[in-house]
C-alpha cells in the first residue's frame, strides 16, 4: 500500500467516526498546529473532538480520554507498540507521525484497530492537514478557493520543525507563535491574523531572542553521559523548551562535539531532555532517546526521566 492510499484509508476510518479524541505533541508548535489542522478539517464533519497533550513516556492510563470515545487520533505524536496495544483493545488508534523513530518502532504492527500514517518529508502539521485535505471522499463544497492547500502559516511551521529555513521571515513568523502561546486557539488567532501582521510582530523579537540564546549557550557545561556504546562527553545546559534547537545550534555550530544535551525539569521533579546535533554531519541521536524510552528524528530527539535516572545518566566534568 502505498503512502496516498494510506491516507485515504486513515482519513476513512477517522471521517467514519464520531467521537474522537486527539493527543498531540505536547509543548511543541508543530504538535499544536497539528492539533488545529486536525481540529480544522474535522469540526467541517461535525465531529466531536477532545484534545489533549502527549509526552513521551506518560503511561497510557494517566491519559484522559472521555468515556464515549470511539476512536483516539495521535497527530505529531505515537507511543510505544505495547501502549498502543493497551490503548488499540479498547479504542480504534489512528496515527498520523513524521518522526523516524516512531515509524522503525512501528513500522511492522499489524492490528485490525491500529491505523497509521508517517512521512518524514514533511511536519506533523503538514502532514496532518494532507491527511484531511486530500481525502478522496471530501465534500466537494470544502474544496473551493483553494481551500484545501496547504496554508502558509503551516509552511512556516514545517521550515522550522524540520530546520530547513528555507523560507524568508520563518525565524519572525515562529517568535511570534511563541508569543501568541502554544494552545490550539492561540494557534487559530495566528492564523486568522495575516502573515505580514506576524512578521511584523515576530521581526523585532530575532535579534533580542538571538541574544538570549547566546546567553544561554554560554552557560553550557561538560557532561559525561552513559550510552549503550559507553560513555561520551557532551555539553549540558538548562534551557527553556523555546530555546533548545536554537541554543543546541549555537553550540554545535561553534564546537566540534557529537551532540548537545538539553534538559529542563518539571513540577514532579523529573527532567525533560532534548538531544541535538548538526544535521547530516552530527551523531545520532534518535536511538539514545530510545534507549531512555523516547524518540524523535536522526539529530533531533528527547526523552523524559526521573530525577534519579538523571542522576544515574552521567556526571558533570567542568565547564566547556
Amino acid at each position: 500500500m502505498n503512502n496516498t492510499q494510506d491516507r485515504n484509508t486513515l482519513a476513512k476510518i477517522v471521517c467514519s467516526t464520531n467521537n474522537i479524541h486527539v493527543i498531540y505533541h505536547g509543548n511543541c508548535m508543530d504538535g499544536t498546529a497539528s492539533a488545529w489542522a486536525a481540529r480544522y478539517w474535522l469540526s467541517k464533519a461535525d465531529k466531536n473532538l477532545s484534545f489533549e497533550k502527549g509526552f513521551y513516556g506518560k503511561a497510557v492510563d494517566d491519559y484522559e480520554i472521555p468515556d464515549d470515545t470511539e476512536l483516539v487520533l495521535m497527530v505529531d505524536f505515537s507511543m510505544k507498540s505495547a501502549e498502543l496495544d493497551q490503548m488499540a483493545a479498547k479504542f480504534k488508534v489512528a496515527i498520523i507521525d513524521h518522526h523516524d523513530s516512531a515509524q522503525r518502532e512501528l513500522n511492522n504492527v499489524a492490528h485490525p484497530n491500529i491505523f497509521k500514517v508517517f512521512d518524514m518529508t514533511e511536519s506533523g502539521a503538514t502532514l496532518t492537514w494532507r491527511v484531511f485535505s486530500e481525502y478522496e471522499n471530501l465534500n466537494p463544497a470544502w474544496r473551493t478557493d483553494d481551500g484545501c492547500r496547504i496554508p502558509t502559516l503551516l509552511k512556516h511551521v514545517r521550515d522550522r520543525d524540520l530546520w530547513q529555513w528555507k523560507l524568508k521571515d520563518t525565524k519572525a513568523v515562529a517568535l511570534a507563535l511563541n508569543h501568541y502561546g502554544l494552545g490550539i486557539d492561540d494557534f487559530d488567532h495566528a492564523y486568522n491574523q495575516e502573515l505580514d501582521e506576524l512578521v511584523a510582530f515576530g521581526t523585532p523579537m530575532v535579534l533580542y531572542h538571538q541574544s538570549i540564546v547566546e546567553n544561554i549557550a554560554c552557560s553550557a557545561k561538560e557532561f559525561e553521559m552513559l550510552v549503550d556504546s559507553g560513555s561520551v562527553v557532551v555539553p549540558i545546559v538548562t534551557c527553556s523548551p523555546m530555546f533548545i534547537s536554537d541554543v543546541a545550534q549555537e553550540i554545535y555550530n561553534k564546537m566540534d562535539v557529537p551532540f548537545v544535551l538539553l534538559v529542563n525539569s518539571d513540577l514532579k521533579g523529573g527532567f525533560k531532555c532534548s538531544l541535538r546535533s548538526k544535521q547530516g554531519t552530527g551523531h545520532v541521536v534518535n536511538g539514545i532517546a530510545e534507549s531512555f524510552g523516547g524518540g524523535g528524528h536522526q539529530y533531533a530527539a528527547g526523552f523524559y526521566v526521573t530525577e534519579t535516572q538523571f542522576y544515574e545518566m552521567g556526571r558533570l566534568v567542568k565547564n566547556a
